[in-house]
């Protein structure tokens, strides 16, 4: 900022409303220059900062290998969006999947053949789920599903859609010249229905207790999926 006269009470609204510097016009222009070097200096030094900052805080929050939010970041976000689903009145449905022989990957083709297959599932399920609706890897090859303003017919639906999508193609290991068949089960719970019993009448705690009984109840059915070949969808069965 430049003043054209010295005036100590407009210097600090300069600064007040954001200025770097203030000088008063018929200034000296190396001073000028000199001022401008130190403004740029400290400039480029906050953005380094706020690029580590968020490098960090993005590392601390997202798995390496798959680009996915972690287990870190979905517990508590599944825990407000049941929250918040229960303030609003709205269902949701929360999935777990899981791919099918997994083990059997590693050991045949490699953990850096399975390290492949985990990242292009991932992407397969990330380009299908709806934007704003979370995904994240919570397991080695496990993954959560929070469809927000779900109904058991749209959980199914998308639930399904997700498994064709896995299953359609294989994985193809460009340098090794392989096609790798993958098929994923997944466990449908819906929110609405799995807090019945579950949590006492006002609104839902916004703790890890609560996205962990959700998961569970997602496993559960998971584990029914497994039950039944493997490559399948299975909703949970509503409170009684």
């Amino acid at each position: 900022m430049v003043l054209d006269r010295e005036d100590d009470s407009s210097r600090v609204n300069a600064l007040d409303l954001g200025a770097n510097d203030v000088m008063v016009g018929n200034f000296d222009p190396e001073e000028a220059a000199l001022r401008l070097a130190a403004i740029l200096k400290r400039k480029k030094l906050t953005d380094r900062l706020s690029r580590s900052l968020e490098a960090g805080l993005n590392a601390a929050v997202t798995d390496p290998l798959t680009g996915l939010f972690n287990r870190r970041y979905a517990l508590p976000q599944l825990a407000r969006t049941a929250h918040q689903a229960r303030l609003q009145g709205q269902g949701f449905a929360v999935m777990v999947a899981d791919l099918d022989h997994f083990k059997l990957v590693n050991d045949k083709f490699g953990h850096a053949a399975g390290d492949i297959v985990l990242a292009e599932v991932a992407r397969r399920l990330r380009a299908t789920v709806r934007a704003g609706d979370l995904i994240a890897r919570i397991g080695g090859e496990e993954f959560l599903i929070v469809m927000q303003r779900a109904t058991p017919e749209s959980a199914s639906e998308l639930a399904h859609h997700l498994r064709d999508v896995v299953r359609k193609t294989p994985v193809y290991l460009r340098d090794r010249d392989l096609r790798i068949p993958v098929t994923i089960s997944i466990g449908v719970t819906m929110g609405s229905e799995s807090d019945a019993g579950q949590f006492p009448a006002e609104a839902i705690p916004s703790n890890d207790a609560t996205a962990t009984t959700l998961i569970d109840l997602a496993d559960q059915a998971l584990y029914g999926a497994k039950a039944c070949g493997r490559d399948n969808v299975t909703m949970a069965r509503p409170a009684a």
